[in-house]
Order: structure tokens, then C-alpha cells, then sequence
């Protein structure tokens, strides 16, 4: 005789789902961000094949340090780091995603995170016509299979799932893990190297934004430089730029300390211009690491949210192996309302990843999922395993208030149900 395992952590998790400010988040990142520092100093040896790709890269960045008069922008560095063709991060024979990778994104953690998106897209889908979903870069392809078998499940499945991919590698990963995992579904898929001038339905992104080269600025005797790569005995190295008029314009009203360091993302910005632009009928969902701009640059955070990931450790230094370490920051959300907005959008929702998760009802697909026979030891195993895997999408202190959620839509006016629980637009 069995008995039934109650799933608790949930209900304990609603009262973190709430409208009031997020300090914990600001200080456990601080915390963070620290212990980093002192693990990249013991990162794994790469094998002589990478060694050698990381040396190459390296080279081809001096050499265009030197062309362009001994410095680049960190820009310019960060995109070539991860997208130059054959070498960058992106692009090169890297394994990025899972447990044998660098990190994980919430996707391959678990398939609820997934479900609780189809539900999202269901009801966009039901309010539109002919409409159909493209993913911006879909990483291991796990999210795709796991949106069209729940689309599947609630006959909302779109004629076309496009994915938006620049890496041919990773096309071929995304490929073979939606026909392992969603075979019957694989014709749906189209893949795309550039944004439709037109679409319908919706658009998602998940962990996009951060992923594009940002500007680092430092102010000195109140002037905002912009931060800049040259080198030094043959070492990258930081150096001071010419003035940076945009972080002056947007933030010159404010009081920071002398050597203050962070950073600005025009590219993310112009990049959710241009998905706007293509949207005639939708919304864009997006999730990432980020902060309305009043809690993005606050006095106290002097390094700025850059951080690198190689091999599940995390450290802020970015010359370290180019083209085989991930580099990203933080997203300003107040900058993508406003660049949303001027391109002809609204500002649909803007939340936490725990409170977009338990208004689309995770609690309740978790507890479908726990009602288990404990006599069977695998199921108890396996309920253990999402019980886990949950309080790592949702727990303040991992990804449940650190990733942000927000809602772009083009002629759809009915409120989507992924911010009901909490909507935060007004910080934004």
C-alpha cells in the first residue's frame, strides 16, 4: 500500500511573489559577484585543441586592436569573442548548454518552464489568426520540443515554429533534440537567419538580450568614458575611451562614485526595435538577468553585472580564453520598454520568472506530475529531481527573481495571464 507525496514548496514560494522592492536580489548578486572573482583565478585547463582555437582568436583580436590604433571598444571585443565565424563562443565547436557545458538555462533544468510558456502562447495563439511562434536563438533546442508537445496536447499547435539561429552547430543540435523529443512536430520547424519583415503570433527569447555585445563605461571627475580593450606586453587590458554621450544623457542626473564601472546595451536596445518592427500582431516574451533602471545602477554596484561562464564557474574577467568562455550582462529593462515603446509597441507585463511561472499555474502542473505511488522508487526519485529543479526556477536567491520577464504586443489587448499574479510595470 502506497501513499501519496504532497508537494510543499509552491505554496511556500507564493509569498516571495509579491509587488515590493527586491533588495535580496541586488544583495545576493553583490555576494555573487565576489565569490567570482576568486573562482576565476582556479578555472579548468582547456585541451589543446581549444587552447589553440582560444590562441587564435586572440591573435585576430590584437591584430584589430592594432589596426584601429591600439584600442577597440569592449564591444567590438565581446562580439568577436562570441560571434566571430569559425572562433567565437557562439559559433565554434563548443559545448555550450547542460552539465557536460558551461551552464543552464532554465529550458534544460525543466520541462515545466517550457509547459508554462506553451500555456502563454496558447492563449496568444487563440486570439489571432494564423498565427505561429519564432524562437530567437533556441540554444539546445530543448524549449521547441517542449512548447510543441503541450501545444500538441491542447490542439494550439501553430503551422510553422520558426527558430532564429545564427550558428550552423547549433542548428544541427536543435534539429536533432526536437526529432528525439517532438519527432512528430519536426515539420513544423523552419529555421532563419534573419528576422521575417512580417509575423504574427509570438515571439520568444530566452537569455537573448544578454548575449549582446553591451558598452562598459567608467566615470572619472564626473565624465562618463567609455571603457575600451588595448594590450599590454601582449595581455589584453582595460583603458580608458572617449566620452560616452549616451550613459551621460540617461544617467548624468545621478550621484556615483569616482571609478564607478557599468555597463550600457544600445544593441539589445536596437535589437528589440527591430523585432517590434517586424511583429504586426503578438507579443515578444523575453527572459533574462536584469533590473528596472533604478535598481540596474545603484551607487553600491561599482562593477558593473558583467560576468563570464566557463565550465559551470563564474568569474568577471572577459580576456580570459576568448571564444571559449561565455560573456554577459545584466539587462537594463527600462531601456527595452523604452526602445519597445518608440518603436510602436506597448509594455504588456513585466514581472519575475517565479511570478510568470505561478500565474501560468506551475504550482498546479507540479502537483499533476507529484501524484505518485512512493513504492515506486524511481518516481519518488524523479519527484525529488523536479521538487529541485523547480526551487531553481523560482527561488529568489537562483533564477526566480534574478531573471526577469517582460511583454511586448502589437494589436493584442487582452491581459495575458503570465503577469495576472504580478506585474511590476510600474518600476520599469
Amino acid at each position: 500500500m502506497g501513499f501519496r507525496v504532497e508537494w510543499t514548496t509552491i505554496p511556500y514560494l507564493s509569498r516571495f511573489v509579491n509587488d515590493k522592492p527586491a533588495t535580496h536580489d541586488h544583495n545576493h548578486f553583490r555576494a555573487r559577484f565576489k565569490a567570482a572573482i576568486a573562482e576565476g583565478a582556479a578555472l579548468p585547463k582547456p585541451n589543446e585543441k581549444e587552447a589553440k582555437r582560444s590562441q587564435q582568436l586572440a591573435a585576430l583580436i590584437r591584430d584589430r586592436i592594432k589596426a584601429q590604433g591600439d584600442l577597440i571598444t569592449f564591444a567590438k571585443f565581446m562580439e568577436t569573442a562570441l560571434y566571430e565565424p569559425g572562433l567565437g563562443y557562439y559559433v565554434a565547436e563548443n559545448i555550450i548548454f547542460g552539465a557536460e557545458g558551461d551552464f543552464l538555462t532554465a529550458p534544460e533544468i525543466s520541462d515545466l518552464f517550457g509547459i508554462c510558456i506553451a500555456r502563454q502562447c496558447t492563449q496568444v495563439l487563440q486570439q489571432i489568426n494564423n498565427g505561429n511562434i519564432l524562437e530567437i536563438g533556441a540554444g539546445s533546442g530543448v524549449l521547441a520540443a517542449t512548447i510543441l508537445n503541450d501545444l500538441a496536447k491542447h490542439d494550439s499547435l501553430p503551422d510553422k515554429y520558426f527558430i532564429l539561429e545564427r550558428s550552423e552547430r547549433l542548428r544541427d543540435k536543435q534539429l536533432e533534440t526536437i526529432k528525439n523529443n517532438a519527432g512528430s512536430f519536426a515539420d513544423r520547424v523552419q529555421w532563419l537567419s534573419q528576422l521575417p519583415e512580417s509575423f504574427t503570433g509570438v515571439i520568444i527569447g530566452n537569455e537573448i538580450l544578454d548575449a549582446l555585445p553591451v558598452k562598459r563605461f567608467i566615470i572619472n571627475e564626473n565624465n562618463f568614458h567609455e571603457l575600451c580593450v588595448a594590450t599590454q606586453n601582449g595581455e589584453f587590458t582595460w583603458t580608458q575611451g572617449s566620452p560616452l554621450p549616451l550613459a551621460s544623457h540617461r544617467l548624468g542626473k545621478n550621484k556615483f562614485p569616482q571609478g564607478y564601472v557599468s555597463e550600457i546595451n544600445p544593441a539589445a536596445e536596437e535589437f528589440t526595435k527591430s523585432i517590434v518592427n517586424c511583429l504586426d500582431t503578438g507579443i515578444a516574451l523575453f527572459f533574462d538577468y536584469g533590473y528596472p533602471r533604478t535598481e540596474y545602477y545603484l551607487p553600491d554596484r561599482q562593477d558593473g553585472t558583467l560576468m563570464c561562464y566557463y565550465r559551470h564557474r563564474t568569474h568577471n574577467n572577459p580576456f580570459t580564453l576568448p571564444g571559449l568562455q561565455d560573456i554577459t550582462s545584466f539587462i537594463d529593462f527600462t531601456a527595452i520598454a523604452e526602445s519597445a515603446v518608440s518603436a510602436g509597441a506597448d509594455v504588456l507585463g513585466y514581472t519575475s520568472q517565479a511570478g510568470f511561472l505561478m500565474s501560468m499555474g506551475l504550482d498546479q502542473l507540479m502537483a499533476e506530475k507529484s501524484n505518485i505511488d512512493s513504492e515506486q522508487v524511481q518516481d519518488v526519485k524523479k519527484h525529488l529531481e523536479m521538487s529541485q529543479a523547480v526551487q531553481k526556477l523560482t527561488l529568489p536567491h537562483e533564477m526566480g527573481e534574478l531573471i526577469k520577464v517582460i511583454a511586448l504586443g502589437k494589436n493584442t489587448e487582452q491581459p495575458l495571464t503570465g503577469f495576472l499574479l504580478q506585474d511590476r510595470r510600474h518600476r520599469l
